[in-house]
This record gives C-alpha cells, sequence and structure tokens, in this order.
C-alpha cells in the first residue's frame, strides 16, 4: 500500500474514532422523554441525505436546517446523535459504490463540526440554555461559521489523494455552492426552531418540507453548470482534435481530455495492428495515462482475448460497474484485476472498429450513464481524427517510400540530409555520404527480364539494410543506385562500413534470377563532410565522382574522395 493511500486510511479512522468518542460523551445529555421529536429530526435528516448532492469534493444538502434547530431546542448532544447516526444510516441504505467507512465517515465528520461548533457558540458568549433568543444572534452565527468551516476542512483532507482526479469541480466550487445552500437553510433552521417552541414540532417538521424543493432546485442548477462546463471541455477537445495530424499527439490529447470530464485511475488507448508472423489483426495499447504505464504500454490482445476481445464482442460502449461482480471480466487478466469499474468504448471509423478507448477507477460504481455518455462522445470525436491521422501517416509514407524496395526514396532521403546536415554543421561532428551501385545491373535485367531485376533490387535493399546501424539513413536513388547517409561517422568508419557492405553484397547468393548460385557486386563512392564539401550538393557531386572512378577501374571496389583524387581504391585486387 502506498504511504498517500496509508495516511489517508489513518486519517478516515481516526475521524471516526473521534467522531464515536464525542457521541459516547454526548449520550447522557439525550432525553428520550423527546424519542418522538428527535426520531422525526432524524428523519428528516434522513430525507435530505437521500437527496443529497454529490460532488467529488463533498456533498450539498439542506440538512444543517435541522442541525441548528435541534441545537437550538435541545443541545449539541441531540445536533450532534442526530445528525450523526441519520447520516450513517441514511448512506448505510443508498451507498452509492462507496465503502462503509465512507458512510461512517460522513457521519462522524458532522459529530466533530457540532462540537467544533458549540465550542465557538461558547467562546462567542452564547447562552447555555436559552439560545433562542435576539441576543444569542452572533453567537448562533459563531456556531453555523465553525460547522461549516469544520465540514469543508475535513473534506478537503478527506479528498486530498484524489483531487487531481477531478479538474471539472474544484473545491472551492463546492464550498461556494455549499454557501448559497447555507444562505437559505440557516435562516429556516433558526424559523423550524421558532416555530416548534411557539406552535409545535409538526409545524417545524411541516416547514422543512419546502426546503428539500430547494435542495433539488440546486441539485439541478449544479448539474446545469457542470454541464455546460463538460460541454465547454467537449469543444476544446473537439477544437484542439482538429488541429493535429500526428496520431501519438492524438492519443494522448484524448486521454487527457477525459480525465477532465471522466475522472480515471487508469486510461488505455488500444489500436488495431497486423501480427507480423500470421498477419491477423490485434490490438497494441498506443496510449496509456496510469501509475502503471509502464508495465501496460505496447501489451498486446488479439481480437478474441480478454478484455480487448469482450468489449469487440459487444460491439458499443460499455460500462462495468463492478468487474468483480462479473463472473467473465474478475477472471480476464490485465486491467479488471486492479480496475472494479470500466467504461470501454469501441473507436468505429468507416464501419470498422480501429481501436478501443478504455478508463477505470479503483473503486465500484465510479461511474454512471453519464460517464457512459459523455466518453462515448469523445470516442466518436476520436476515432474520426485518429483515423485521419492514420491515414494522413500513411500517406506520408507513402510519398517518402519508394515504392518497390520499402526503402526512403530520393526526395525524403535529401530533406532529411540536408537536415542531418546542419546538426552536424552545429555540433562539429563528421558526416558521411556512400554511393552504391550495382555492378552490371543492366546485364542482369536482359539476361533475366525486368521482374527478376526488380526482386534482385528488393532483396539487394534487405542486404543492405540489415548491414547498415539503426541510426543510418538507406535510401533508393533510382534505378539500381542507393545512397547511404552515416551521422557522426568519418572517412575511416564510412570506409569500413563501405566495404563492409560491398563484401556482405559479394557473399550473397541472389534468389531473384530462379538460379541459387547468381551473385552480384556492388561498387561505392565515399565522401565526408566537412573534408570533401560543405553542401549536400557537393558531397554528391564528390561521392559521384568517386563511385565512376570504382566502376572505371575494374568496380566490385570503393573510392573515398582523396582515393579518387590520387586513383588508389579499396577493394579486391
Amino acid at each position: 500500500m502506498r504511504l498517500k493511500s496509508l495516511l489517508h486510511l489513518v486519517y478516515v479512522w481516526l475521524t471516526i474514532v473521534a467522531g464515536v468518542v464525542l457521541l459516547w460523551r454526548y449520550a447522557p445529555t439525550l432525553d428520550l422523554d423527546y424519542a418522538l421529536e428527535l426520531a422525526l429530526l432524524a428523519l428528516l435528516v434522513m430525507l435530505a441525505n437521500w437527496l443529497v448532492v454529490f460532488l467529488p469534493h463533498g456533498q450539498l444538502s439542506a440538512a444543517y436546517a435541522v442541525v441548528l434547530a435541534a441545537f437550538i431546542l435541545y443541545g449539541p448532544g441531540v445536533a450532534a446523535w442526530v445528525n450523526g447516526v441519520a447520516t450513517v444510516l441514511a448512506q448505510g441504505i443508498v451507498n452509492r459504490g462507496n465503502p462503509a467507512r465512507t458512510a461512517l465517515f460522513n457521519g462522524m465528520q458532522y459529530v466533530i463540526a457540532v462540537a467544533v461548533g458549540q465550542l465557538a457558540y461558547a467562546l462567542s458568549g452564547g447562552h447555555p440554555v436559552d439560545r433562542l433568543t435576539v441576543a444569542n444572534v452572533f453567537p448562533l452565527l459563531a456556531f453555523t461559521a465553525a460547522y461549516f468551516a469544520t465540514n469543508h476542512l475535513l473534506v478537503f483532507v478527506y479528498g486530498f489523494p484524489v483531487r487531481t482526479r477531478h479538474p471539472l469541480v474544484s473545491w472551492t466550487d463546492a464550498v461556494r455552492w455549499d454557501a448559497l445552500t447555507y444562505l437559505v437553510v440557516v435562516p429556516v433552521g433558526g424559523l423550524m426552531a421558532l416555530l416548534a417552541g411557539a406552535v409545535g414540532f409538526a409545524a417545524a417538521f411541516i416547514l422543512f418540507l419546502p426546503l428539500l424543493a430547494v435542495q433539488a432546485f440546486m441539485r439541478r442548477h449544479i448539474r446545469l453548470e457542470i454541464t455546460n462546463r463538460e460541454l465547454m471541455v467537449l469543444h476544446e477537445i473537439t477544437c484542439a482534435l482538429t488541429a493535429s495530424l500526428d496520431p501519438d499527439a492524438l492519443l494522448r490529447l484524448v486521454l487527457k481530455g477525459a480525465s477532465r470530464i471522466v475522472p480515471y485511475h487508469t486510461g488505455v488507448i488500444y489500436l488495431r495492428a497486423n501480427q507480423e508472423a500470421t498477419g491477423e489483426h490485434e490490438f497494441v495499447v498506443r496510449a496509456v495515462r496510469s501509475r502503471y504505464a509502464r508495465e501496460l504500454f505496447h501489451s498486446r490482445s488479439g481480437v478474441d482475448e480478454g478484455l480487448v476481445g469482450w468489449v469487440l464482442q459487444q460491439g458499443r460502449p460499455v460500462l462495468v460497474p463492478d468487474a468483480r461482480a462479473d463472473a467473465d471480466l474478475c477472471r480476464m487478466p490485465g486491467l479488471t484485476q486492479f480496475l472494479r469499474s470500466l467504461i470501454a468504448v469501441p473507436l468505429y471509423a468507416e464501419d470498422e472498429i480501429i481501436g478501443l478507448l478504455i478508463v477505470g477507477e479503483r473503486r465500484p460504481q465510479a461511474y454512471g450513464d453519464r460517464h457512459l455518455h459523455l466518453l462515448s462522445i469523445i470516442g466518436g470525436q476520436a476515432a474520426v481524427a485518429i483515423n485521419n491521422a492514420l491515414l494522413y501517416r500513411r500517406i506520408a509514407q507513402m510519398a517518402a517510400t519508394d515504392e518497390l524496395t520499402g526503402l526512403c526514396n530520393r526526395r525524403h532521403f535529401y530533406d532529411r540530409a540536408r537536415g542531418a546536415l546542419e546538426q552536424a554543421r552545429s555540433s562539429g561532428a563528421p558526416l558521411a555520404l556512400v554511393i552504391v551501385d550495382i555492378d552490371g545491373f543492366k546485364a542482369f535485367n536482359d539476361c533475366y527480364g525486368h521482374l527478376a531485376g526488380d526482386a534482385a533490387l528488393v532483396e539487394m535493399a534487405g542486404v543492405l539494410r540489415r548491414t547498415l546501424r539503426r541510426q543510418d539513413l538507406l535510401a533508393r536513388d533510382g534505378g539500381e543506385e542507393f545512397v547511404i547517409l552515416l551521422p557522426g561517422t568519418g572517412e575511416a568508419g564510412a570506409i569500413e562500413v563501405a566495404e563492409r557492405l560491398r563484401r556482405e553484397v559479394e557473399e550473397h547468393r541472389f534468389r531473384a534470377s530462379g538460379n541459387p548460385g547468381d551473385r552480384l557486386t556492388i561498387s561505392a563512392g565515399v565522401a565526408v563532410y566537412p573534408q570533401d564539401g560543405h553542401t549536400l550538393d557537393e558531397l554528391l557531386r564528390v561521392a559521384d565522382g568517386a563511385l565512376y572512378r570504382a566502376k572505371e577501374t575494374g568496380r566490385n571496389r570503393l573510392f573515398t574522395a582523396k582515393q579518387a583524387a590520387g586513383i588508389t581504391r579499396v577493394g579486391p585486387r
């Protein structure tokens, strides 16, 4: 268990224990002759709790009117018992997926708030018995302020470990909305106490009922405000998605945007890919927001495997209230082993599922239909943007790739080479350029045909590619000519690389002709920055001249620019 979680758990139970101790100390002050009145007060608190407005950083209810009336009429003991016990009972029945300790915490925090309020009341000069007087207005306001502040302080500390996961509704929002509620319930609480003393308890009971309507109005108002914020976030996400054509950036943007309106512990995006060995579809994790990102990133799942297979079978957005309660999901490896609440949204593009957006929380019942609807909207927008970005990437790759060999084409190579040359110029590092040409390739084509020639070029590209380093850039320059960029490589290193390429090609048995014994050879010209040229055009011209010397002096050999000038060469004699 992480230290933050452990401290949070200790804090919760310390609060619960403190509340229970206070109830035990208040117990002697209870007068059971008023049992019916106390039961009715408790019923009102329970009604208020059943209609409570839940927020990420607290909850709003009209129950304080009952607390204030109970305090004025019967003292802090009754106020603490009625509010604390009724809250635990109400939230224990309507659990909303929270553990029992959450209901206990909510009830006991009110007990502590009453105790702190009583202290503020006494320090403000409040009368210990006759509380319903004009002289007691200021002490009662002090009680209210202390009760309000204590509640929100306790909730602030309680919600601290998860506060960053609820950016749409801040703690200050909860305080502001609760303060608006108090502006209504405080006067009503005072009137309830006044009517109970002058007319009877039934009048106080009836007066409270309209407060439930006010509470319902506040809930509607807050939901509308949150809905407006959600719409603004959705608009911002949409604008951001249309502004980028980088698939990886889009995936990160989707997870970041989703976290603003659907809080989650772990968010994952799978994209469809083809297995290299079989060519069958699989789904690969391409973006993660989680403390387990390192373990999850690039993990793979077949179309019939685990949670991915289950979601694909559903074919629609799915809400999982509690994975442990599902006999199939609880046995699946992966996300369902540490996430209990899940939302999974297939990403459709042109009637095909190109990916999956999955978010989850560690507690059950964390999500509802509203979260499912919002994430489905994000998923729909994301699917279109991601598909467009992937199409753009494929088109860009096609534009930069030689169709036959799959290597860089001439134009893309020159663009990247110019950038590498600028980097070498600024860093002072060397850079080498090698031009390779297949010896006697026209005769090979004439003998075996152009289809065999094309196959030989593809095979040659494979030999060259596997011989070079990862940081080297290989391209087909047209016909049977290839060009290679060697970053950070001086003349000696370039000679070594070019000679290794020559030997690998010479020893390779080409199968393109249908005759396994056929061999091809290459000649190469080498130029190095800065000694042989300062621009890409200069290096290409010098390397091409060196290649010409290699061809002219017998082929199957390489020349550097200096060697070409002195008519020496590297290769077999």
